[in-house]
């Protein structure tokens, strides 16, 4: 790529692979250039998903129509339940092979930018780490990299599936009769303003939710902190008293035994 950066840095973390860093949109494409064919797989899969799911709906459809219209004729209605049974086991296949690739895909690019921040972070200066909480680097190199992952598993696979699901169907009526179209075509202008406008609303909430990430941490980690050390006071009380319980039982009668005036028979 012409204008790719690279990170120069006394440190290496690994495999050095220059990203294309003129955008986020061209950043995240260099990475799935890395493995094309994985993205390939997953829409030509979610395609024939799709497919297999409308067209059994449709050849269920056809199977009732022989079924009312052929009633008694036992070979038209055979020939249509192989398709049926073709349509189910396609979409069934075409599912387990999208969301395998969704997956692989997903975690090949988590894989591959953990070692790129590390390179990252092991070429900045003392003064910029010095300048930075150390539980916002933590979340950086955890939290944020495992987003990746969950941006294009689920996050992708439910966004390309539910267009898919929109628009094969939509395919599909057109073919039936081109008219059936105007309700569904209503119906989808209607979801995506809602869809907006429910984004639109919830932007700000997910944004606060990110922002505070690090405040949670460090409540965790000291909710967490506090439960161990009474945990450890419990185990340490518990102790105290068996080694006693022990102790006492040790004598001839046990706890009925006369220890008289401050133990000073014992």
């Amino acid at each position: 790529m012409a204008d790719t950066a690279a990170v120069f840095s006394e440190f290496r973390s690994g495999e050095e692979v220059a990203y294309d860093l003129r955008s986020p949109w061209r950043w995240i494409f260099s990475h799935l250039m890395r493995y094309p064919w994985l993205p390939v797989m997953a829409l030509v899969f979610s395609v024939a998903n799709n497919v297999g799911y409308s067209g059994l709906q449709v050849l269920i459809g056809r199977g009732f129509d022989v079924v009312r219209q052929q009633a008694g004729q036992r070979g038209a209605l055979m020939a249509v339940a192989p398709l049926i049974a073709g349509a189910g086991l396609l979409q069934g296949i075409a599912m387990v092979a999208r969301n395998l690739s969704f997956e692989f895909l997903a975690q090949k690019v988590e894989r591959d930018a953990r070692p790129e921040l590390y390179s990252s972070l092991l070429g900045k200066s003392q003064t910029f780490h010095s300048r930075q909480k150390i539980g916002d680097i933590m979340a950086r190199a955890t939290n944020d990299v495992h987003y990746l992952n969950l941006m294009f598993s689920p996050g992708v696979a439910l966004i390309m599936d539910s267009l898919l699901t929109m628009v094969v169907p939509l395919v599909m009526v057109a073919s039936i009769n081109p008219r059936l179209l105007l309700v569904p075509s209503v119906f989808v202008v209607f979801l995506v303003l809602t869809v907006w406008g429910y984004d639109r609303r919830h932007n700000p909430a997910t944004d606060e939710q990110r922002r505070m990430y690090w405040p949670l941490l460090v409540y965790a980690i000291c909710w967490g902190a506090a439960f161990v050390h009474a945990l450890f006071l419990s185990l340490w009380s518990f102790n105290l008293f068996q080694m006693a319980h022990e102790f006492i039982g040790g004598f001839e009668r046990g706890y009925d035994t006369e220890v008289g005036e401050r133990g000073i028979t014992l």
